[in-house]
């Protein structure tokens, strides 16, 4: 029976959100004699690594680097010694890091690994020495501890012993889902992997061993040597079996072998022979993963993976012949997605410059980067595999095809919440068939039957929005066919959230290059590289690249642009060829209107030379375009962009006819003689619904106590959640138009979502009021006037008449008197006084409760002062509501009484001050010294408060007639209180409370 199944489409996961492997961990490589390189650059391409000491090995060796590609150890092995020790970057041995357990020359001495929980942690995993016929040492693991021995690092586990009798084998892959690193060994002699995991637990010393594959054999001198390479995505490996029989053959007779590769479960399978019969050491992948190279004695071999099938691989393989080197050497892939190799004592490495490219494209070149020493036999085995949870999928579609699969199943990818998907699945069988579901997710509503018509079975269900979660579907059923035929289908679907604007990086700001160095979140027909903050190559060489950059001056004086939104693509087409510089595929709603826009431009400005008329009759043009199985339009187009147009916006609509739309901004530059065409830039890519829903709130409100309010919203969507806030009196917080009836006045917030899973955010304010008259008393005045000497104590008496229509509402009643504190010293009244200082003027406040005033009958009233100066003067008596409102409340009358005070008729003369009483701080170092300016008789207390009321000093002055201006009463130590904020409060003898905030630092 055979089993068909949809790919299941996993969310990628950035490896770069918690500690572990990162590729930045691998940048710096050392190897053969004195040599390495750095790939911790400004732009990315890798430099000679210069280190202070002596060294000499074989292959290459395991180091480590900070995130940021700062070296931090490595293991060392001098020229004139076999003693092996780790070092870090400014020479210093690791504390008990001498005789690390690891082989001489073996093509994969170790790997460091960084530890997931605590990044000071590394491990170091090693292999053994050759060992021909015999049982070896192993794999051994040490662990450093990078804060021991003042920060230089300490061994504080060394030289443990995972297995016995092991292959030089060794290569990982960092699982960024499920935060895993699995460490792929071999045993020597047989068909045993030994797969080693580390976590969050740290290194699991239970190993998964498993058979599968050929046995690695020991003969002459080869054998157990080799390597084995993970693709970029981690999910297919290669392993090489460098094998010879000098008895029977004296030709090497070695092999590759292909495996599937699991990085959630650590599991191997699909073992497949590329039948290469020659002693090769080493294999690595493109970085699109679709290609493998492979090292022989004097050339590569370039598989195309995405044909799947073994034999027609090796028939369309393609050979790069190079200089004859011993021991055929190693390749590896570098963090900016060149793949380097080296020759036998040569001086430089060599490199395939566009590995994704099939064939001669490819670009092998000779002495590309200077290693700053001698290469011998290899390269230090490094990481730069990480599964984001998406798999190896070319050969899926190659699959379907094959005869024996007899149905093809027709399903998007993705869906948009609430909206209507159809799966359909067409037989290759010429007889009837149906289609049974067996069981369906709870998410999937309205699911099947199928229907059955001229050998198509066609379902249809909803998606819908679970507890706020956006969910994947499954659907599973069986088909039966007419002969009694029977097969099983499983669907996976995953839902999005298609509410306003849905594509990732429209910016161009939200991006993440890893070593492979190709977008995230959108694709290219064009090769890509990134820019200058990650470890691209961002050089234009060939024509068809496409650049991510903040400035389009990048190593090319006549790109000078700058973007408008932060960063932007820069592109140097292909002359006369059509070319998706942009594409991203999206999940759409079907039926609903679409608008798809770029801004884009020609950032050209200098013309390059070419041969033929000045302007080449050159033209650039550029164009939006959609794609799914439904429909394929030309949305918006421009020709002949010209630089002085500078940024255009391309925009254009569509109905989406399918769950999932492709969307693409073309590009096509033109040029009579085939040279280069103009170059162009994008600025940002952006999707909008132009038919989306809208929800009107009604207006702010005022209700009386006791009454309810009930609103007139509306939603012209369909809703699947609302919630109001605050619920305190809403009859229902889960409808649109509950009812209101707060106690206070609030305000209150809905928050709607629709089918689509858009969000909606509006609010109400219901005021609340009495709806009663305010009882606010009116007051008239009956004052005296008099002529006081200076110095003299007066009194003005008055009276007040509140009114009040509800008597019931009687409550506490204020009045506010505003005079000026230079002509008048406040004494004393007959209520309870007190100072206040509202907008610059000075207020005495007299409270009254309700049992201290009669209403509508008269109620006298007295202030008392000192006359300070000779002269006229008015004061000014009003009634206030309350002390923040400005405008004067009275019940009858509007209109503020004025006092007119004469306190001397004298002129102006020389006389004695009365200051007002107060007090100030001042804080030298740690001590706080407070000041007291007054003339006033009696007890003063002075207290230091915390901000949580608490007193921490006390200080209390009895004056008996002395006068103070500004003068030190006490001071205190600070140097036991903590930081924070605390208050100097001072109650003067009459009562009166004045405070001043002291921050200490």
């Amino acid at each position: 029976m055979k089993y068909l199944a949809l790919l299941i489409a996993i969310i990628a996961t950035s490896i770069s959100a918690y500690s572990g492997p990162k590729p930045a961990h691998y940048n710096n490589w050392i190897f053969g004699k004195n040599a390495g390189i750095t790939f911790t650059t400004n732009d990315g391409n890798p430099e000679p690594l210069e280190l202070m000491d002596d060294y000499s090995f074989y292959e290459g060796t395991p180091s480590i680097s900070d995130d940021n590609g700062g070296l931090l150890y490595y293991l060392y092995l001098s020229s004139n010694s076999n003693i092996k020790r780790l070092i870090n970057s400014g020479q210093d041995t690791i504390l008990n890091s001498l005789s690390i357990e690891s082989g001489l020359g073996p093509i994969n001495p170790g790997l460091f690994i960084q530890d997931f929980t605590n990044p000071n942690v590394y491990y170091l995993i090693t292999t053994p020495d050759l060992q021909p016929n015999k049982t070896n040492g192993g794999i051994y693991y040490n662990i450093i501890d990078r804060t021991k021995n003042d920060g230089k690092g300490e061994v504080i586990l060394k030289n443990k012993n995972l297995y016995q009798n092991a292959t030089e084998k060794m290569t990982a892959v960092v699982n960024g889902v499920d935060k895993i690193c699995w460490v792929i060994t071999h045993e020597n002699g047989n068909n045993a992997f030994k797969i080693i995991r580390i976590d969050e637990n740290g290194l699991d010393e239970n190993i998964i061993t498993q058979k599968i594959g050929a046995e690695h054999i020991i003969r002459a001198n080869a054998g157990f040597t080799g390597r084995l390479s993970l693709s970029p995505s981690g999910t297919t490996l290669a392993s090489t079996l460098p094998t010879t029989n000098s008895a029977t053959d004296p030709l090497y007779n070695g092999d590759l072998e292909l495996f599937d590769f699991d990085p959630k479960t650590g599991l191997l399978s699909n073992p497949r022979s590329l039948k290469l019969e020659e002693n090769i050491v080493s294999t690595v992948f493109s970085p699109n993963g679709k290609l493998l190279y492979v090292k022989g004695q004097n050339r590569i071999y370039q598989y195309d993976l995405t044909l799947c099938d073994v034999d027609e691989m090796i028939e369309n393989r393609y050979i790069i012949e190079t200089k004859s080197s011993v021991n055929y050497n190693v390749i590896e892939r570098g963090p900016n997605g060149i793949i380097y190799c080296g020759r036998y004592l040569n001086n430089y490495l060599d490199a395939i410059l566009n590995p994704d490219i099939i064939g001669e494209g490819c670009n092998y070149t000779e002495d590309v980067i200077d290693i700053g020493g001698e290469f011998i036999w290899g390269l230090p085995t490094v990481i730069n595999s990480y599964f984001t949870g998406e798999y190896d999928d070319y050969c899926f579609v190659h699959e379907e095809e094959e005869e024996e699969r007899t149905y093809k199943v027709s399903a998007p990818t993705h869906a948009c919440l609430g909206d209507e998907v159809v799966v359909m699945i067409k037989s290759n069988y010429d007889e009837d068939f149906e289609v049974i579901i067996l069981k369906y997710e709870d998410y999937v509503i309205n699911a099947g039957p199928f229907e059955s018509n001229d050998s198509v079975a066609t379902c249809s269900f909803l998606f819908e929005r679970s507890n706020s979660i956006f969910r994947s579907y499954k659907l599973f059923a069986e088909i039966k066919t007419a002969s009694n035929k029977r097969d099983t289908l499983e669907v996976l679907i995953k839902s999005e959230n298609c509410c306003s604007t849905s594509l990732n990086n429209n910016y161009f700001n939200s991006y993440n290059v890893s070593n492979e160095c190709y977008p995230v979140g959108y694709n290219t027909d064009m090769f890509f590289s990134a820019d200058r903050n990650s470890p691209c190559e961002i050089r234009f060489k060939n024509y068809g690249e496409l650049k991510s950059t903040t400035d389009a001056n990048i190593n090319a004086d006549f790109f000078v642009k700058k973007p408008l939104f932060g960063r932007m693509l820069v592109g140097d087409p292909l002359p006369n060829v059509e070319q998706r510089a942009y594409y991203q595929s999206t999940a759409t709603k079907i039926g609903t209107r679409y608008r798809f826009m770029a801004s884009v431009c020609n950032v050209e400005k200098i013309p390059r030379f070419c041969q033929g008329p000045p302007d080449c009759k050159r033209s650039l043009n550029m164009w939006l375009g959609i794609k799914n199985r439904n429909q394929e339009l030309s949305l918006g187009r421009i020709d002949d962009i010209k630089y002085d147009d500078d940024w255009v916006m391309l925009t254009g609509e569509f109905v989406a006819q399918d769950n999932y739309t492709e969307l693409s901004v073309w590009v096509l530059g033109t040029s009579e003689f085939g040279n280069s065409s103009y170059g162009f830039g994008i600025d940002f890519v952006d999707l909008e619904l132009v038919e989306i829903s809208d929800l009107i709130v009604s207006a702010d409100t005022t209700i009386c106590i006791d009454d309810e309010y009930t609103p007139s919203n509306e939603f012209s969507g369909s809703m699947v959640k609302v919630e109001w806030t605050p619920t305190d009196g809403v009859s229902d917080p889960n409808i649109l138009n509950p009812t209101f009836s707060p106690e206070v006045p609030t305000n209150y917030t809905i928050t709607l979502n629709d089918e689509l899973g858009c969000e909606y955010i509006d609010s109400i304010f219901v005021d609340v009021d009495s709806c009663l008259v305010k009882c606010v008393p009116c007051v008239s005045y009956e004052l005296t006037d008099m002529i006081v000497q200076l110095g003299d104590e007066y009194c003005i008496n008055g009276e007040f008449i509140p009114t009040c229509p509800d008597s019931s509402r009687k409550g506490d009643l204020s009045l506010f008197f505003e005079y000026n504190p230079n002509l008048m010293h406040f004494k004393s009244s007959s209520a309870n006084a007190s100072k206040l200082q509202v907008d610059n003027k000075n207020i005495l406040k007299l409270e009254y409760s309700p049992n201290d005033y009669i209403l509508d009958e008269p109620n006298s009233f007295q202030l008392c002062f000192t006359a300070l100066l000779g002269g006229d003067s008015l004061t000014k008596l009003t009634v206030y509501e309350d002390i923040n409102t400005i405008e004067e409340v009275c019940v009858t009358q509007k209109d503020s009484t004025q006092i007119k005070y004469e306190a001397c008729i004298l002129p102006y003369r020389n006389v004695k001050f009365i200051s007002e009483t107060s007090f100030d701080i001042e804080k030298n170092d740690n001590e706080l010294s407070v000041l007291l300016s007054t003339e006033e008789e009696g007890t003063f207390r002075f207290v230091l408060i915390d901000i949580n009321g608490s007193i921490v000093r006390d200080y209390s002055l009895t004056n008996n007639g002395n006068k103070y201006s500004n003068e030190v009463v006490v001071s205190w130590l600070l140097e036991d209180l903590a930081a924070g904020v605390y208050f100097v409060r001072m109650q003067a003898p009459g009562g009166a409370i004045s405070s001043i905030k002291l921050v200490k630092p």
